[in-house]
């Protein structure tokens, strides 16, 4: 039995920064984080392109060099969020060979008490809209759909999906989940402007995610090259606020 949660959404994470970490980044372009921050090596591996430096040839000294992965791949949990927008969402539920199709109204629904707290002084964000599969959880034995259980958020008025477990499992460590607590497969999902997210983001984390989605700041010369103003990247201090 397979679970699939699809729709649009967004993802945003935060990582404190040292004072010496933040000195150095503290004044690169967005264009210099957006190179560093999607680690082309692997993004783009085999793929020629001529407008983005990879991470390598960024030359970035070891000792300010603070992602070790994707921007999202964050260790620590509680600094991430991500959520699909419950009212354009669908789930796709695999039994027994056959896919059916199931909305949120469809099933059981609880407001999450989660709140995201930023007591970070200086610190780095990323942000990014994305439509998609944001879960997808696999289990070994059939579990009937009425003990799904859809955790939500309501921000500025619009529902979110932050979770997707069953009754039974709430307080367990889902051993089922093929991914091992891993909801992120960002390569299920493409980059989509949605203003929405960002403002709902920005709102709930109390961090200014905000940027012009439509501004070409990557390659003003090429009409249709915006598509990348889906995701940004900014480094905060709070002490300038």
């Amino acid at each position: 039995m397979e679970i699939f949660l699809h729709g649009p959404g967004g993802l945003m994470t935060t990582y404190s920064l040292t004072e010496q970490v933040y000195d150095y980044w503290k004044d690169k372009s967005s264009k210099f984080l957006f190179d560093y921050s999607w680690d082309l090596d692997v993004v783009w591996k085999d793929h020629n392109n001529k407008h983005h430096d990879n991470r390598t040839k960024l030359q970035i000294p070891e000792k300010v060099d603070f992602l070790s992965d994707y921007w999202s791949s964050n260790p620590d949990n509680k600094r991430t969020v991500n959520f699909c927008d419950y009212n354009n969402s669908v789930l796709f539920v695999e039994l027994d060979n056959k896919v059916s199709m199931h909305y949120p109204d469809e099933l059981a629904s609880i407001e999450s008490e989660r709140e995201y707290t930023c007591e970070l002084k200086t610190f780095y964000s990323g942000v990014s809209c994305e439509i998609g599969n944001w879960q997808h959880k696999k289990y070994k034995k059939f579990i009937p759909l009425e003990h799904l259980i859809l955790y939500t958020k309501k921000i500025n008025g619009r529902k979110y999906i932050i979770d997707v477990v069953f009754r039974d499992m709430i307080h367990e460590k889902e051993d089922y989940n093929m991914y091992q607590e891993v909801a992120l497969d960002w390569y299920y999902r493409l980059h989509v402007r949605n203003k929405q997210v960002i403002e709902d983001l920005s709102m709930f984390t109390n961090i200014d995610l905000s940027f012009d989605l439509n501004s070409k700041i990557f390659l003003p010369a090429e009409e249709d090259y915006d598509i990348l103003n889906t995701s940004n990247f900014k480094i905060h201090n709070n002490d300038n606020s």
